[in-house]
Parts: structure tokens; sequence; C-alpha cells
């Protein structure tokens, strides 16, 4: 097959620049007499690294506990101080113990993890900032790490002209938890929950919280919080009930050997194929974007999460749009200009016009390819409210 069949729907986004400092608003202070970032906000996670310890005092003007390097001055009392990095009486200090508490004139310094996220039409915002959009039919891995013992498939649907996640299937350990977008049904290992009873069900890797949200309750909200070690890892599932689509995020801070559609955390310059470095995608060229998507559907050696199985299965390959209606390229700023301006042409049969999503969409406070996204996703979806879900302004 030639590779111009295999580039339908794929296009890419940078967003940022990796290569710079980190800003101060980076870092934040916890609250004194704690051992949790829980007081530096959402999304704000221990620093466990005594270089970026050092960063992080340098960011925040901070003297250090030692000349050059941060260092615990007390090691023989460690569990009466914070785990990690802190300030202890004014002096940014790295406790390289796991074990901690609270102290009077001490306070954990916390680095920001922004979220990892997946859903609309499909969209990406992966580690590191890469971002890109892909329009497909197939089961993927969306992320996998050995050491985690995490494993998630999302099985992607298209449906008019545009494509999004129907179901999402996510491994801890040994139990498997499966989400559905048509009903906002959750099962574990193959058995639907009920929270008749309880608002939470608990195993052994993980805590399950179900909520509802929205003007109509229509959005399902799944919280998985995991039960790591000072990671603060949580995986929240939205189910979109108006237009049955489901949307992802990953808070925390995630092991470095973490692969699949959204990126590696150890790796700021490139989205990382199933077969590593030999096609491996530069951020900032946009080469060979099919062999990154196709390399991540789910294979027949690959351990199956969904209780049922849909075509296309491997060995077919992932279903696209027909090469007239496709479009692919980077997004600098501007989302799939092909792709919006075939909406455009269709705008009588839409119910929303681009105009009203512009205007929805410009009030969430996004950046600018998410308030993009927002509107093509307001657009296709036909869904004005679409434009208040998070993902679009996390």
């Amino acid at each position: 097959m030639k590779v111009e069949n295999f580039l339908i729907g794929f296009s890419i986004a940078l967003c940022g620049n990796h290569h710079l400092a980190r800003a101060q608003q980076d870092f934040k202070l916890s609250d004194y007499n704690t051992n949790t970032c829980t007081g530096a906000g959402e999304n704000y996670v221990f620093i466990n690294t005594s270089v970026e310890c050092a960063e992080a005092a340098d960011a925040l003007e901070l003297p250090k506990g030692g000349a050059d390097l941060v260092e615990f001055p007390f090691v023989d009392f460690y569990v009466n101080y914070p785990i990690y990095c802190s300030i202890t009486s004014g002096r940014a200090y790295f406790n390289g113990h796991s074990i901690g508490a609270g102290e009077e004139n001490s306070a954990p310094i916390c680095k920001y993890v922004a979220p990892v996220l997946a859903g609309g039409d499909p969209h990406f915002y992966g580690f590191n900032g890469i971002a890109y959009s892909f329009q497909a039919m197939c089961d993927t891995i969306l992320f996998v790490s050995e050491t985690a013992q995490l494993l998630s498939h999302v099985r992607l649907t298209r449906k008019d002209k545009y494509s999004y996640i129907e179901f999402f299937a996510f491994k801890v350990s040994q139990d498997v938890l499966e989400f559905h977008s048509s009903d906002g049904k959750a099962l574990i290992n193959g058995e639907e929950i009920s929270f008749v009873d309880h608002k939470s069900q608990s195993k052994e890797s993980f805590t399950l919280t179900k909520s509802v949200e929205g003007k109509e309750k229509k959005v399902v909200v799944y919280d998985i919080n995991l039960f790591d070690e000072n990671h603060n890892r949580r995986v929240e599932v939205r189910v979109n009930l108006r237009h049955n689509a489901i949307y992802i995020a990953l808070k925390g801070n995630f092991p470095s050997d973490m692969m699949g559609m959204l990126g590696n955390p150890a790796d700021n310059t490139k989205l990382l194929s199933r077969d590593g470095f030999e096609n491996s995608i530069p951020k900032d060229v946009n080469l060979e974007l099919n062999h990154f998507g196709q390399s991540w559907q789910v294979l027949d050696t690959d351990p199956k999460l969904f209780q049922e199985s849909r075509e296309p299965q491997f060995p077919a390959r992932c279903h696209f749009e027909t090469p007239s209606q496709s479009v692919s390229g980077t997004m600098n700023g501007n989302i799939r200009g092909g792709r919006r301006r075939r909406l455009y042409e269709q705008e009588e049969k839409l119910v929303v016009t681009p105009e009203e999503a512009a205007a929805a969409c410009g009030r969430n406070g996004g950046g600018i390819s998410k308030q993009e996204a927002c509107i093509m996703d307001v657009v296709a979806f036909g869904d004005i409210e679409l434009a208040d879900e998070p993902f679009y302004s996390i």
C-alpha cells in the first residue's frame, strides 16, 4: 500500500518550547507541617530527585541546604521531616528516604505536572507537550508501563465525519476496568460495577469513585486513584452521554518507561513508535506519522482487555477517512485547516455553526490549540455544551 494512504487522519502540533527552563509557577510550596503536595494544588506532585530539587530551589530563589548540593542535613532523623524536596527553616533540602512526616518548620516543595489527555475527535495531548489528532477506527494502546503494571487500550470508532473513543480499558496489576460510552457503565474483570450502596469500589491496587456532572447529569465521571508510592497518580475517565464519547486524563507523576499513543515522559523530543528509535517521530518534523499510529494498534500477540472484539482487528489495519477527505500535516496554531474548511463547506448540515462554536470555545480558557480542537469538535458533534468539557480548558 502506498505511504500516502496511511497518512489519512493524522496531524501534529508543537505545544511550547520544552528546552526552556521551567517557569517559577511550575514549583510551589505545599502546606507547612504536612508530608503531601495537596496544599500546593491539583496536579502538583513530589520532586523525587535531588537534581530537580536544586532546580526548584533556584526557580523559587531559595538558598540550598548544602554548598552546591541539595542534601538533607538530619539523616538520623529523616522520619521527622517531609520526604524528597522541602523547605526547612528557609532553606531547600532533599530527603532521599521514602517515609517522612510533617514538621512545623518544613513544607514540601512540589512540581506541577500537566494532565495527559485523550478525547474528542480524538486529540491526544501527550507527555512533554506533544499534541496531535488521529481520526481512525481500531483498537490502540493508549499507554503501557511494565514497572507500574499499567496497560490501557482505547477503541476508536468512526461516525459520519469524525472519530471518537467509544471504549476505554485499563489494566492495573491483575485487574481490568472497562468503560462504555453508550451508557456510562463500568466493569471490573468483566462484571458490571454497582454503585447503589457505595460511591466507590476498592481493589488491591486502586480505588474507583463515580460521580455525575452537567446540567442534565449527562456526564459520568470515574476517578481511579492508584495506590502508588508518593506519585499521586490518578486516571480520570469522563463519559459524555450527550454524544457518547469518552475523555481520559492522566494526572500525577508517571514512570519513565510509559509508552504508547501518549508518548514517553522521559523523551521530550519524540513520539516513540512501538519499535523504538528507528521509527521515532521528531517533535519538530512531521514525518511518517502513519508508522507511529499504526505501530500502537493492538496486535494479536497483545493482551486482550476488551470483553468483546470488533473489526478491524490485527492483521487488518486501522480504518481511516477516504483520501479525498483526508488532511494531514502540522497544526502550527491552525488545527487541520483542510478539515475545518470541509466542515465549513457543509455548514448548512450542522447543528452548530463554526461562529457559534468559536464564541463558546473562546470562553473556556484553554490554549490556542485546545480552543481550535474545541471548535472543530463542537461543530463535528453538533453540541454547543461540549465547549464546557474540561478537556478543552485544562
